[in-house]
Order: structure tokens, then C-alpha cells, then sequence
């Protein structure tokens, strides 16, 4: 599909600078589930079977975050962002503070996502453990538990997100 914007459109510019660094960012997203998984479930740090299975993974099938960041990054531009640019005083580019503003909320997200078990877990399966069994459906209850966690919900008539009452 093509993009048929102003070049120096705000959310132009801001959907590029959530697409610039993705695959840094779902790599994040992982790291800090395995983080979060770690905090709740292991406390006191006892390593069994599990946890050296989940430690001993260093690549990380991100594919299946894929959706869920754009899904993110569409909620972002539709709850944050307004159409008009703003002057910078501080010498940065438009694009590098979307950027930095956008990693800022991202990573606010994910730290309350993945202390969420219904989110967290899918994460570590699919991800981590690079489980592909009922994936869809795994997929589609993470989909659930992320708009329910954002209040916002999937308007199938109009095929756009609405604020939940």
C-alpha cells in the first residue's frame, strides 16, 4: 500500500520513526518479558529446567510481536499525536524526538503489558520458546488482552479503534 502524505506530515513523520528502530524495539519487548516473567514467577532466582531453557535462548522469533507493535504503534498515533508540527528548540529533527517519544510510551506499555500473565505468557511461548502450536490462538487472546489493557476497542464496522466506554 502505498502512502499518498505530505512528506512532512506529523503522522508521516511519526510512522517512520516508529518503523526505524522495530526490530531493536521488539527485541526489547522480549528481553523485558523474560525480565518480567523472572520478577513474577522466580523471585528468589532458583534456576530449574525451565528458566535454563528460557536463559540459554539468544535469538528471538519476534514475528509473532510483529502485528502487535504496528497494532501499538496505530494505537499511539491515534491516542497521542495531533496533525501539526511543532518548532524544536533543542536542535533535534522531528523525526528523532518521535522517535525518542515514541520508545518512551512503547517502553511504558511494555513494562505494564508483560506484568500482565495473558500477555506475558504467549510472549515467552511463541517468542522465547519458539512454541508455534494454536498460534493463532494465542495471537488473537494477546490481541484481546492488549486492547482491553489500553481501553480501546475494534470498531469492525468502521475497521478503526474507538476508546472503550
Amino acid at each position: 500500500m502505498e502512502d499518498y502524505f505530505f512528506s512532512q506530515d506529523k503522522n508521516y513523520l511519526l510512522k517512520k520513526a516508529q518503523q526505524a528502530n522495530r526490530d531493536v524495539l521488539l527485541e526489547k519487548w522480549v528481553l523485558q518479558s523474560i525480565k518480567a516473567y523472572m520478577e513474577l514467577h522466580n523471585p528468589m532466582g532458583l534456576v530449574d529446567d525451565f528458566v535454563r531453557s528460557i536463559m540459554g535462548v539468544t535469538n528471538y522469533k519476534t514475528a509473532f510481536l510483529e502485528e502487535s507493535y504496528d497494532f501499538l504503534a496505530a494505537s499511539y498515533r491515534f491516542l497521542y499525536s495531533s496533525n501539526q508540527l511543532e518548532f524544536l528548540w533543542d536542535g533535534r529533527s522531528h523525526q528523532q524526538k518521535y522517535q525518542d517519544e515514541w520508545e518512551t510510551q512503547l517502553d511504558h506499555w511494555i513494562y505494564g503489558l508483560t506484568r500482565i500473565d495473558n500477555i506475558n505468557r504467549p510472549i515467552i511461548r511463541a517468542c522465547v520458546l519458539k512454541d508455534d502450536s494454536s498460534m493463532l490462538l494465542l495471537h488473537k487472546n494477546f490481541s484481546r488482552a492488549i486492547l482491553k489493557e489500553l481501553k480501546l476497542k475494534w470498531d469492525g464496522r468502521k475497521k478503526s479503534l474507538v476508546k472503550a466506554a
